[in-house]
């Protein structure tokens, strides 16, 4: 589905994906940038613990670390890390 706002989420790896306070957090999140802005906002969630891997491989991630704009946290964590060549 297409959207006007992407909002990249990162679970910390202490919360469940499951968690209910958590699930409700996102939906108030995701209705409210809608509310907010008058445009369509869908959230891309990703656990903190898939992220290193998901740097790499998803559009998506790749695109926020580009063109995103940090609302909290560091964009940091969406770079590649650089393998070290070992001598």
């Amino acid at each position: 589905r297409e959207s006007d706002i992407d909002i990249l989420v990162i679970r910390p790896a202490e919360v469940d994906e499951d968690d209910i306070a958590w699930r409700e957090q996102l939906m108030g999140l995701e209705a409210a940038a809608s509310a907010w802005t008058g445009n369509d906002a869908r959230l891309l969630e990703y656990g903190e613990h898939e992220l290193a891997q998901l740097v790499e491989t998803e559009a998506p991630i790749r695109a926020a670390a580009r063109e995103g704009i940090e609302l909290f946290g560091s964009r940091r964590a969406l770079r590649p890390t650089r393998r070290r060549a070992i001598a």
